[in-house]
């Protein structure tokens, strides 16, 4: 769990084997874009599995290195 700060620092150290998306269609007004940076060519991402429910859609990444 984390912001985009969080997450761009598990990247760049290379620990991250999942990422696990909640988007919920909401504005907040602030915050840190979750892919500002350009990611490592050598680093992508497979969608293993997309869930919808209401109001929210949970989308789950594998981190393939």
């Amino acid at each position: 769990m984390g912001g985009g700060r969080v997450i761009a620092a598990a990247r760049a150290a290379g620990v991250l084997d999942e990422l696990r998306l909640h988007v919920v269609p909401v504005l907040l007004g602030g915050g840190r874009p979750l892919f500002a940076e350009p990611m490592d060519p050598a680093v992508a991402l497979e969608t293993t599995r997309v869930e919808l429910s209401s109001g929210v859609t949970h989308v789950i990444h594998r981190v393939l290195k």
